[in-house]
């Protein structure tokens, strides 16, 4: 299969080198053809009020990473393509392994933001994060990426503490007709994706279906074992309308993956793991009236996924609808409830370790309202609402905002908040159970045994009270951002440990805990800038600064906290250039600066990265491009590691190339 993907590479280049060419279709000439601020008013979002406004009108920090953006960005991930936004901490640490989080508290198991797909929530109950190695769909499926930087929790519920990241797809109307992509690389070993789209029976709606297959070679660490990567992907999306136009949506997923990776401790072996999963998900929109809509959703979810100590399988449902009714020009309100219903089964791989109960049902209730009040239509809006959850782990939580957007003028507009949000309790953190012996090479205290263990855990939700101030500045050339935001944190869960010495039965014991052990403040400041030099060059600048203040609460858990304080970059700078070289050649480069972290007094340098995309055209249907990643550093760590650890890895230089097909 390497030689078959390094054939590839060679064939690929060897055809740019004859000058083949990117498509651009009529769609993308003409939105080129608009100002950057008659593009702005264009954008629209849904993600900061669960209905459709201008991106310029939005009261909260959002950034929209359009299809162009991620296209010309030559990404082949999700992950990746977050690099592109301010204020968002992307680290890689294997293959098929990603840490993001946004504003800071950035590791494998970030469990501050809020993944949707669609508006459908991938989050995980499990660890409460997301397993970005099953985030994915086609590149060319998305339309675009809303991410809301700060509190989303009134309407989006807990666990969007620091942000809301809303991938939306397009619709199938949309995709019509057949898309065939490959490309292969040294690291990317090779992609093929197939998509077709066309109408259903009667012109009723309209169809797409796709299947994608990956591989991804391991990440370079001398003296390290594979991490290797393979997954295959397929899925479909049905869009229809009926004669009183009532607009529906169905859509799934499912995947297998198989993914090697060294477990978190050095006395278990290298794993081998063969994940699945499945999403069906449901969107009816019924237009009640005119100034009224109700939208009912749905979405069933299955995974099993297996690590090297522990597999489990998890079973979710959810239902829910909303209603949006606007009474006249100055007043709207959007509410609505849901149920949510997660089956968890575990099994324990090696003795003395799993969760205790192997199964377990959790069952979650939310009801949400929220007010926009125009003072001034179209100049001055006030937003107040908040959420409502209960289950049987948390009981009963409330996540309230104001919020205000002012547009004093037609070029500037101000906007602000305050936010509560929270962050549940995961599975793992209330039934997962260790007793594990540590291999003597690692046992300070040999002869004697060396035994960790972790029992279920119990503790408060964690807290935060938000803060932030922005301002937009739109002119035909030139847009601006900035937003200034104070988070303070309170019950925020740390593991502590402590020693336990049973020297009658030949052993020490460090007794692993989780519980609200600190409170802190983060604040800081995230710039952005977009601007054109001319029709044919366009260029992005962001700049984001991040400082945390945290203290313990417990003296166990000091340690802890200064490695939570300290694995934030302070400083993030990315640049981008757009180019279209005549009617055929694009040319784009990105340059991105991350400041050093230290985790585990283990230091992680700031560092400076290079991408670049080249790509020419043939005809109207065929896209050849050539991609360079990691240009700067033949291999680059973006995670700080943990001592006993040996799972993360260095980020490397890659190539790939690219062809890709499209015709009605």
């Amino acid at each position: 299969m390497i030689n078959l993907a390094k054939k590839w590479g060679i064939f690929l280049i060897s055809i740019l080198a004859c000058s083949f060419a990117h498509a651009q279709n009529a769609d993308l000439q003409n939105l080129l053809k608009l100002s950057l601020n008659d593009l702005m008013n264009v954008q629209i979002v849904t993600s900061v009020g669960k209905k459709e406004q201008n991106v310029n009108h939005a009261a909260a920090a959002i950034f929209v990473i359009t299809q162009e953006d991620i296209e010309r960005a030559g990404v082949t991930t999700i992950a990746d393509a977050l690099r592109l936004a301010p204020g968002v901490q992307v680290a890689r640490y294997n293959s098929h392994g990603w840490a993001i989080s946004i504003r800071g508290f950035n590791n494998f198991f970030s469990d501050k933001l809020l993944v949707l797909i669609d508006g459908h929530s991938i989050y995980n109950p499990i660890f409460a994060g997301v397993y970005w190695d099953t985030v994915d769909t086609l590149i060319n499926n998305i339309e675009r990426i809303e991410i809301i930087r700060g509190p989303g929790g009134t309407l989006w519920g807990a666990n969007a503490m620091n942000g809301v990241i809303n991938i939306i797809t397009k619709n199938a109307q949309e995709t019509q007709g057949t898309l065939l992509k490959l490309a292969a690389g040294n690291e990317l070993k090779y992609l093929t994706e197939w998509r077709y789209g066309g109408e259903l029976m009667d012109n009723k709606g309209q169809f797409r279906i796709y299947a994608k297959k990956r591989s991804y070679d391991a990440l370079a660490r001398a003296q390290e074992p594979s991490d290797a990567w393979q997954m295959t992907q397929a899925g479909f999306r049905l869009d229809g309308q009926t004669e009183n136009n009532t607009q529906w949506r169905v859509q799934s997923d499912i995947y297998q993956q198989r993914l090697w990776e060294t477990p978190l401790l050095s006395t278990m072996p290298l794993s081998s793991e063969n994940n699945a999963a499945m999403r069906l998900n449901s969107d009816v929109y019924y237009p009640l009236a005119e100034d009224s809509t109700l939208t009912l959703q749905s979405s069933l979810e299955w995974e099993k996924r297996n690590a090297a100590d522990v597999g489990t399988q998890l079973t979710s449902f959810k239902i829910g609808f909303e209603h949006l009714h606007r009474f006249n020009k100055n007043h709207e309100i959007n509410w609505g409830a849901s149920y949510y219903f997660n089956h968890l089964e575990a099994y324990s791989l090696i003795p003395h370790n799993g969760f205790v109960p192997n199964k377990h049902n959790e069952h979650l209730f939310s009801l949400f309202i929220q007010h926009d009040w125009s003072l001034l239509p179209e100049e001055l809006t006030f937003t107040l609402g908040t959420k409502i959850e209960f289950n049987e782990l948390n009981h009963l939580q409330y996540q309230p905002s104001v919020r205000f957007s002012w547009q004093w003028s037609p070029h500037y507009n101000m906007w602000g908040a305050i936010s509560r949000a929270i962050r549940t309790q995961s599975l793992v953190n209330r039934f997962f159970v260790i007793e594990r012996k540590i291999a003597d090479e690692s046992n300070p205290f040999y002869p004697l045994d060396f035994i960790f263990k972790n029992e279920g855990n119990t503790f408060q939700p964690e807290s935060l009270l938000a803060y932030e101030l922005g301002v937009r500045a739109n002119f035909s050339q030139l847009n601006l951002s900035l937003s200034a935001f104070r988070q303070d944190y309170s019950n925020m869960v740390n593991s502590v440990g402590y020693f336990v010495p049973e020297l009658e039965k030949g052993r020490v014991i460090l007794f692993n805990q989780v519980t609200n052990a600190t409170e802190g403040v983060v604040y800081g400041v995230e710039i952005t800038a977009d601007g054109q030099f001319n029709a044919h060059w366009r260029w992005q600048t962001a700049y984001s600064f991040l400082e945390s203040d945290l203290n313990a609460t417990l003296k166990i858990a000091e340690a802890n906290t200064i490695d939570a304080e300290m694995n934030n970059p302070r400083h993030q700078w990315a640049l981008r250039s757009i180019l279209d070289m005549g009617e055929n050649w694009q040319w784009d480069l990105g340059l991105r600066y991350v400041d050093n972290v230290v985790f585990n007094q283990n230091p992680v340098a700031d560092y400076w990265q290079l991408d670049s995309r080249l790509a020419y055209a043939w005809d109207k249907n065929i896209t050849l491009s050539l991609v360079g990643q990691n240009l700067l550093s033949k291999y680059q760590d973006e995670l700080s590691t943990v001592r006993f650890n040996p799972l993360y890895r260095a980020n490397e230089r890659s190539f790939y190339g690219q062809i890709q097909w499209q015709f009605e």
